[in-house]
């Protein structure tokens, strides 16, 4: 088709009757939509905005446990206009709560700041026609300690477990106790600082995670996180010889057994495996059960920490009493 034959088509269309109606329609349409928009603009709307805090003027040796909420929600009154050009499309500056407009005189103490209170500082804050209407909550608050503080170990708390065939050797956490900064009557009921409930599952190597301290009102721990190492290790198995012993014997009689040892099968970390010897078990029988029984039974009464799954290569033996001259 030749550009003539276009063009002529085109004026044919937008010379038609239904192209014009249309076209006056879709004009007195824009029309409307520009002046509801107008009137949209002009009008008052009440609207929730969030408003940040900070706290300032902290001095120095203070330590803030509870902070001041992040934001307070104030509902503002204001043009349809200002609501679309200020807060639509800006965020309000934080409001500034100073620490010396209060008294904070005492070591440890909580400060409580009645929102009504913030109404003439938070209008500041706002454009000239914008009026506050309401706050949401009627306090906000935040507590300090000028040091009154103990070093107390951390404990890590929750659930660490391995897979079947490791352990868990050891939890080190870095550092290894931190400041708590608490009233003098709570620390004097705290042994240790606890972090925030851990719960690894099915641990085949070793992990580094950090850990969150625990906290509760008035309390806050410094550092309050920490780095914990946990080392997975492998179990293996190991035997040693260890003697057989009597015990409760009288001072005349003394035991002899055939074998005078047994092995102990046991099953133990692979960081432990040299640090296990024989002389950290002990088999044991008792003079009081011979006569009884006239079996040697033997009984493992001593097992070293870490070892487990411990079995006897013999559960009974020969055995000759002995009188003493």
């Amino acid at each position: 088709m030749r550009p003539n034959d276009v063009l002529t088509r085109m004026r044919a269309v937008l010379s038609s009757r239904t192209t014009r109606e249309a076209m006056i329609f879709a004009f007195f349409v824009v029309l409307s939509a520009t002046a509801w928009f107008m009137q949209v603009l002009h009008d008052n709307y009440n609207i929730d905005i969030p408003v940040p805090l900070v706290l300032t003027n902290v001095p120095k040796g203070v330590v803030i446990t509870d902070t001041l909420p992040p934001e307070l929600i104030v509902k503002v009154n204001d043009r349809g206009s200002t609501v679309l050009s200020h807060y639509l499309t800006t965020d309000p500056p934080p409001v500034a709560i100073s620490f010396d407009d209060y008294n904070t005189s005492v070591p440890v103490g909580t400060v409580h700041i009645a929102t009504s209170q913030l109404v003439k500082k938070l209008q500041s804050y706002l454009p000239p026609n914008s009026s506050v209407q309401r706050i949401i909550g009627d306090t906000i608050s935040f507590s300090y300690n000028r040091g009154v503080s103990r070093r107390l170990p951390v404990v890590v708390c929750g659930v660490i477990e391995s897979t079947h065939h490791t352990y868990v050797h050891s939890i080190r956490t870095t550092p290894d106790s931190v400041t708590v900064y608490a009233p003098m009557a709570v620390l004097d009921t705290m042994t240790h600082a606890p972090t925030l409930p851990l719960t690894l599952r099915g641990l085949n190597s070793d992990l580094t995670v950090h850990a969150q301290m625990a906290s509760s009102r008035g309390v806050r721990c410094v550092p309050e996180v920490v780095r914990t190492d946990i080392h997975i290790d492998s179990y293996t198995e190991k035997t040693v010889e260890v003697p057989i012993t009597g015990i409760n014997f009288p001072a005349d009689k003394q035991l002899r057994t055939f074998p005078t040892k047994v092995s102990v099968k046991f099953r133990v970390g692979m960081a432990n495996y040299n640090a296990v010897t024989a002389d950290m078990f002990a088999i044991t029988v008792s003079y009081e059960e011979l006569l009884r029984t006239n079996h040697c039974r033997l009984r493992l009464k001593t097992l070293p920490l870490g070892v487990s799954n411990a079995t006897l290569s013999k559960t009974e033996v020969d055995f000759l009493i002995e009188q003493i001259n």
